[in-house]
Parts: C-alpha cells; structure tokens; sequence
C-alpha cells in the first residue's frame, strides 16, 4: 500500500476522537491540554468533527460560553472498525 503523509490538523481529529472514546463530555481546555495545543485549534478542530457527525458540541451560557465535547455512536464506530488508527500514523 502507498504511504502517504497526513495533515497535522488529521491527526489532531484522530486524537481528539480517541480522547473522547470514553464517551463522557470533556471541555476543550481539558482536551487541549491533554493533547498539548491550543484551545482555540482545538475547538475549530471539533467543529469539523461536528460536521461529519463524530462528535456532539453542547453549549451551555452561563458567565461566558462553556463548550462541551463528546463522541457520538458514528464517531465510536469509526474507532471501533479501524483499532490501532493513531500507530498507523
């Protein structure tokens, strides 16, 4: 099979999937620092994610804007069909 380089930003997506296997909400200052980049990255990154139906983003209003992330069962099905996806990479 041909080996072809992904994007940064891919990779982050596969991370954030797996952060969130667990399936309970996380936040994205949680997750940043978990997988060591930015927050603001971190969300845009969901937001994609969220496009393709692979995670939920709950937003609560409260003082400001609170975010909450969590995988859905399209985004879990992906991790469970592809196991070992991230040592691929």
């Amino acid at each position: 099979m041909e080996k072809f380089g992904y994007l940064v930003s891919d990779i982050l997506k596969l991370k954030i999937l797996n952060k969130l296997q667990d399936k309970k909400f996380h936040t994205p200052s949680e997750l940043s620092i978990k997988l060591n980049t930015n927050g603001t990255t971190l969300l845009r990154n969901c937001k994609f994610l969220k496009l393709l139906k692979l995670i939920e983003i709950d937003v609560k209003k409260t003082k400001g804007i609170n975010y909450f992330l969590k995988i859905t069962e399209k985004g879990s099905e992906i991790l469970e069909n592809n196991p070992g996806i991230l040592q691929t990479l």
